[in-house]
C-alpha cells in the first residue's frame, strides 16, 4: 500500500528546498542561467575601463562553452566597445566619461581689510564630480584685491590759506582767510 503524505507531514525545509530545486531545473531546461540577470552589467561587475582593454570583459557563458546565442557572447565595459559594437547593455549610463559640473559663483565677500588694501573672495560648489576620466573640476574659489576705507580712523587738520584776490589784502581782516578741512 502507498502511504499518502499531507503537505504538513513534510518538514518545512524540505518543501522550500524542493521549490528551489524545481525552479533551478526548469530554468536549466529552458536554457537560462540564474546568474544571467546580472550578466552583462558593467555596474554589477564594477567595471569601466579607458581605451581598449580586453580584460574589461564580462563572460556570460562558461569559458569553454560553445556559444549558440548572441546573448551569450561576452560584452565589454571598455571605451573601444563603442566602435566595435560589443558593449554591455548598461555601458552608456555606467561608463561614459562625464566632466565636472560646477554651479554659479557666489557674490563677492566684503573686503577683508576695512582700511586700505585687502582681498575679497567668492566660491562655487561642485554639482557633479567627474567620472570615468572626465575633465577635473575648475577652481572653486577666486580671490581679488580690493580697497576699503569704511573703518579708517579719520583725522582732521585745519589749514589756513591766505586768500588771493585782485584787491589789496588787509592783514587784520579775518574775511580774507579761507579754512579748508582735509580728511585722511
Amino acid at each position: 500500500m502507498y502511504r499518502r503524505y499531507e503537505s504538513s507531514a513534510w518538514p518545512r525545509w524540505a518543501s522550500s528546498s524542493m521549490a528551489v530545486l524545481l525552479t533551478w531545473v526548469c530554468l536549466m531546461w529552458l536554457g537560462h542561467h540564474p546568474a544571467e540577470t546580472e550578466a552583462g552589467s558593467c555596474r554589477a561587475a564594477k567595471l569601466c575601463c579607458q581605451g581598449r582593454d580586453s580584460g574589461c570583459v564580462i563572460q556570460k557563458a562558461a569559458p569553454n562553452a560553445i556559444i549558440e546565442s548572441p546573448r551569450d557572447k561576452p560584452c565589454y565595459c571598455d571605451h573601444a566597445c563603442l566602435r566595435l559594437a560589443d558593449c554591455c547593455s548598461d555601458f552608456n549610463e555606467t561608463c561614459i566619461a562625464s566632466d565636472c559640473l560646477v554651479g554659479d559663483w557666489s557674490a563677492w565677500s566684503g573686503c577683508d581689510n576695512r582700511c586700505g588694501t585687502g582681498s575679497r573672495s567668492r566660491a562655487r560648489l561642485v554639482l557633479a564630480a567627474p567620472r570615468n576620466g572626465g575633465k577635473a573640476c575648475p577652481s572653486l574659489e577666486e580671490r581679488a584685491d580690493c580697497e576699503s576705507y569704511d573703518r579708517c580712523r579719520r583725522r582732521s587738520h585745519h589749514f589756513y590759506v591766505q586768500a588771493a584776490a585782485s584787491h589789496e589784502i588787509d592783514d587784520e581782516s579775518s574775511s580774507d582767510r579761507s579754512t579748508f578741512q582735509v580728511f585722511y
